[in-house]
């Protein structure tokens, strides 16, 4: 069969400062057993060698396309910019320092060719960090799973926006990312959604505006994906809350626009618990006390604390605290949590060195 009459997938890489992985992440794609695809890398200004070995690439294989940007955008600007130059009729995003087995894409069109969907989701696995080992499957929300039979899920509306667009509203019925899954690239146009300026939460405001506009969504049970993950060390993220807070306020808006009630709870609660992990990770990180104290006076003082409680419940031993006005309490939680994740990267970064044995 004359490839050429295959729709076109267009697989848009940005890439920042992983020469380390980048030549394996393009050889993945470019090794697929399907053959029309446009590989479009968006080099987003990277400092390293990332933008040569890109180069090297598109000097041996017609179908790479580079994008040179001479700013540093952010992923979510970068895969934007790639969009604007792709021309397949399906998308799909791949991280730079991850790669996609040869059969990949294969599978996904297979599935969108066959039932006709907007999206086709498929599973992943972890690569543990620079040793490139699968340590294990990604799990789906145990109510997919069960209804995966054949090896495929196909949802359609109205079930498929009533009951799973809670997925982007903290119940995680189906993967929230933008990886690991094939698009009809009309869905970015018809839809307007654009980049926003959040850096964490990027991929779910993303599917969050595009899930309206979709009218079949299938999940396979195939793994598609090699998702590479844990490093050994870790940094504080001072605009993770900020970024989520935001997304927070998205949520609520279109809660508000779709008039989808039942996700009005799941956010609050799931709001709770990124500032409790946030204030977990200041103590874990060593921030200033007073920095901690000061934060979470004011969202006490701004009414945030109670707009996220009211009307909602949970057994978790922080919620108590929060929920109560206890906030010496919920600090101590904080603070023992931070601590137990410290004291577990130690263990972790001691034992690392073992794990080839095993």
């Amino acid at each position: 069969m004359d490839t050429t009459q295959q729709p076109l997938v267009s697989i848009i890489v940005t890439v920042y400062n992983v020469e380390q992985y980048l030549s394996q992440c393009i050889r993945s794609v470019l090794r697929q057993t399907y053959r029309h695809i446009e590989l479009i890398l968006v080099n987003d200004a990277s400092p390293d060698r990332s933008l040569a070995i890109c180069q090297r690439f598109a000097a041996r294989d017609h179908r790479i396309r580079i994008v040179d940007l001479r700013v540093n955008h952010g992923l979510n600007k970068a895969r934007f910019k790639g969009l604007e130059v792709a021309t397949g009729e399906y998308v799909m995003f791949v991280d730079s320092d991850d790669y996609i087995p040869s059969k990949a894409i294969d599978t996904l069109c297979a599935a969108a060719f066959e039932t006709g969907a907007d999206v086709v989701e498929g599973g992943y696995h972890r690569v543990f960090d620079k040793r490139g080992w699968i340590r294990r499957r990604g799990r789906e929300a145990e109510s997919i799973v069960e209804q995966l039979q054949g090896g495929r899920l196909v949802l359609d509306n109205p079930l498929l926006f009533d009951e799973y667009f809670i997925s982007y509203l903290g119940v995680y019925l189906l993967k929230v990312i933008l990886c690991a899954k094939l698009y009809k690239r009309e869905l970015f146009v018809r839809s307007g959604v654009h980049p926003t300026h959040i850096a964490l939460g990027e991929d779910m405001a993303t599917n969050m505006a595009l899930f309206p506009m979709v009218n079949r969504y299938v999940v396979l049970a195939d793994s598609v994906y090699r998702y590479r993950y844990g490093g050994m060390t870790g940094r504080y993220a001072p605009r993770m809350y900020h970024d989520r807070k935001e997304l927070y306020q998205m949520k609520k808006r279109a809660i508000e626009k779709y008039h989808y009630k039942k996700g009005a709870t799941p956010i609050r609660l799931e709001m709770c618990d990124v500032l409790r992990y946030h204030l977990s990770e200041m103590y874990r990180y060593g921030i200033e006390e007073e920095r901690i104290k000061a934060l979470l006076a004011e969202e006490v003082q701004s009414g945030f604390v109670a707009e996220i409680t009211v009307g909602v419940e949970s057994s978790a031993s922080f919620f108590h605290y929060l929920k109560g006005g206890d906030m010496n309490g919920f600090l101590e939680c904080c603070r023992r949590m931070g601590e137990t994740e410290r004291n577990k990267r130690r263990w972790l970064v001691w034992l690392a060195p073992l794990l080839k044995w095993i």
